[in-house]
């Protein structure tokens, strides 16, 4: 076996921060700052209520592009287009119909405006390094972006995708807990491709990760806290945008449907960042043989890419 030293270190790291913190998990109820917060929020969705006919869909643009404006405006190193565009991405991939695409386009455009109405001494360093009382201040943006769009009746759907699009599928996400099929789809998309972004930008930890790390980061929480499907529609478009293509020249297949000459398209690793199987290698039977038992004994949930042109 091979270590991937980068990874691995990375991954540890992440995994000791989150370790620290579960002894002071986020609370829904966030005391004399979360109420300071929600009034603040509370007195944009008044303001944006008393605005005429605020359910046009020419004033909604306005108000949508004001937002998102001001957004830039607060957080210049967030790559805001690139979120949209791998969120769009894999809705396409996932045949989404045209009013999902819609909802889950504004929620990429206004997943920050909750921290609009945050102090900067939260939102200007890695939230995983906040002490446990700014920890669960911050954890109230996801309500603070739904309540400020709430009371738009064309928005309704946005502002429940942006309550939950910090939700994890086994519990462990805020600022609700909800688990798996309590999660709208949009929020399960979101939270993928902006935990994706957060650790490429170093917004997330002390430190920012290599692309091959924060891919590594998504495979080895698919199924725990990241949905697995929406993990394997984003790696395959990650991977096709860096080649310059949109054309899916890679699928994902399960271990069970394996068949000898099929050509592994990369690297294929454990929960440990342990290289198993390395990309572009021809599969034998004997090979096949080996990673279901590796699989069966170690209850791999790792995805498997390989080359459509073999398969």
């Amino acid at each position: 076996m091979i270590t991937n030293t980068s990874t691995t270190v990375r991954v540890a790291q992440a995994t000791e921060l989150n370790s620290r913190l579960q002894s002071s998990p986020p609370r829904t109820d966030s005391g004399t700052d979360g109420h300071a917060l929600r009034q603040r929020a509370n007195q944009q969705a008044q303001a944006a209520e008393q605005q005429p006919a605020v359910d046009d869909s020419s004033n909604r643009l306005d108000f949508v592009s004001a937002m998102v404006a001001e957004a830039r405006s607060r957080f210049p190193g967030i790559q805001r287009d690139r979120i949209v565009d791998d969120c769009l991405a894999v809705g396409r991939a996932m045949k989404l119909s045209d009013g999902t695409m819609s909802t889950l386009n504004i929620a990429a455009l206004l997943c920050d405006i909750g921290k609009l109405a945050l102090p900067n001494s939260l939102v200007s360093q890695p939230h995983m390094s906040l002490d446990a009382r700014a920890r669960r201040a911050f954890y109230e943006h996801p309500n603070l972006a739904a309540d400020s769009i709430n009371e738009m009746d064309s928005l309704r759907e946005v502002a429940t995708a942006l309550r939950a699009h910090c939700e994890h599928q086994d519990g462990s996400g805020y600022p609700n807990r909800l688990k798996g099929g309590e999660i709208p789809l949009v929020s399960r998309i979101l939270c993928v491709v902006r935990t994706y972004r957060d650790l490429r930008d170093g917004t997330r930890y002390p430190f920012a990760f290599t692309q091959m790390e924060a891919r590594d980061f998504l495979a080895i929480r698919a199924g725990r806290a990241l949905d697995p499907i929406i993990v394997e529609h984003f790696c395959i478009w990650l991977n096709n945008y860096a080649r310059g293509t949109g054309d899916h020249i890679e699928r994902i297949v399960r271990l069970k449907d394996l068949r000898p000459g099929m050509r592994m398209s990369r690297d294929l690793r454990d929960e440990n960042g342990l290289l198993m199987l390395a990309g572009g290698v021809k599969l034998t039977a004997r090979l096949i043989n080996r990673l279901k038992t590796l699989g069966h004994h170690r209850q791999s949930t790792a995805p498997l890419f390989v080359e459509d042109c073999c398969t």
